[in-house]
């Protein structure tokens, strides 16, 4: 990892990420975000990708009977492999 101080100079030729507010160093880094970052079913052999996470959600509720605890879709902000799921659309976490 590099400092602040090592990296001023060269600031422009960074890949900036407005959504984030962050500077990535080139654009295997960008893929990489973009790829952790994916709404893709894990359990689904062939992984299909949504383009928002709403797609996702009804898949996982019509294909696998799962839901996904609300609270956490809307304060979790990391990606959709964070978020739980479960059998019981009402199930309460502790």
């Amino acid at each position: 990892m590099k400092s602040y101080a090592e990296l001023k100079d060269k600031i422009r030729m960074f890949v900036f990420i407005p959504t984030w507010s962050i500077y990535l160093e080139d654009e295997s880094i960008q893929a990489s975000l973009d790829k952790l970052l994916e709404h893709k079913c894990f359990l689904c052999p062939d992984q299909p990708t949504f383009p928002q996470f709403e797609g996702l959600r009804e898949h996982i509720q019509r294909r696998h009977q799962l839901y996904s605890c609300d609270l956490c879709v809307e304060h979790i902000k990391v990606g959709n492999w964070a978020f739980p799921v479960t059998k019981s659309k009402w199930t309460i976490f502790f």
